[in-house]
């Protein structure tokens, strides 16, 4: 039997014998693994998102505050810029654009200042 089905018999068990109590702590369980059910779905996609950017990662270019692509294959252009910022903090690829001089502008944290790598 599965959750719902076994929480509806209790349910009705708790109907006949007029149970107000036992029928309320019936509800608020079958609120409660709803609840928990709700967050298996949410937490299953975030794992998904996050397999699906694991392909991302081993493409992923720093340079300075932002961050490029590699192409796929050989010879194709690089993607970008995005925000490093973003990418550090969520692992989501924001586009920034140029904002004029070294400045480029994020949707999330405005303003980036270019800061080109230290070459050791």
């Amino acid at each position: 039997m599965r959750w719902h089905e076994t929480i509806k018999t209790a349910l009705e068990i708790a109907e006949k014998t007029r149970n107000l109590d036992l029928k309320q702590v019936i509800l608020d369980l079958r609120e409660a693994l709803q609840d928990q059910r709700d967050e298996n779905l949410r937490l299953r996609e975030e794992v998904a998102v996050l397999r699906r950017a694991r392909g991302v990662d081993d493409r992923v270019e720093r340079d300075g505050v932002l961050v490029f692509l590699r192409p796929e294959s050989p010879g194709g252009k690089r993607e970008g810029p995005f925000c490093g910022t973003c990418y550090g903090q969520t692992g989501n690829l924001i586009p920034v654009s140029k904002a004029g001089g070294d400045n480029f502008k994020c949707a999330v944290h405005e303003y980036l200042k270019y800061i080109p790598p230290m070459i050791a």
